[in-house]
């Protein structure tokens, strides 16, 4: 019988190995039909509740995506994450001029998330 504490115990698992880990419990949340609803509980987590590198983890790329260190690009950077995905995170910025953007980063060994330039900032809803 496959326990409720095995789910609690593999979903965080899947949340510190990495992308593919934390894509794989994305994919196995969404299968009602092979696990038990106390592992599509937990693997459910990982849909909306990726865990954040530390700041230092993404800033290498972060330059290399913008091709300058962040702080002669923006003049406020979050270092907290404003949202944190299974590729990457996203922090609040703004440039010099005050235009409010966001920069968006990845650990080592991800994809890049970035496009080269800050992203402009969007209104919730």
């Amino acid at each position: 019988m496959v326990e409720p504490w095995h789910a609690r115990a593999r979903a965080p698992c899947a949340g510190r190995s990495g992308s593919d880990f934390i894509k794989l419990g994305q994919v196995l949340a969404t299968r009602v039909d092979l696990f038990p609803p106390e592992w599509i509980a937990e693997f459910g987590k990982l849909q909306d509740a990726a865990p954040a590198a530390p700041f230092e983890a993404i800033r290498a790329q972060l330059t290399e995506d913008l091709g300058q260190a962040p702080e002669t690009v923006f003049a406020e950077l979050e270092l907290a994450p404003l949202a944190a995905a299974s590729l990457a995170q996203v922090h609040r910025a703004r440039l010099a001029d005050g235009a409010a953007c966001r920069a968006e980063g990845s650990p080592p060994g991800y994809p890049s998330a970035g496009r080269g330039r800050p992203a402009p900032a969007r209104a919730p809803g």
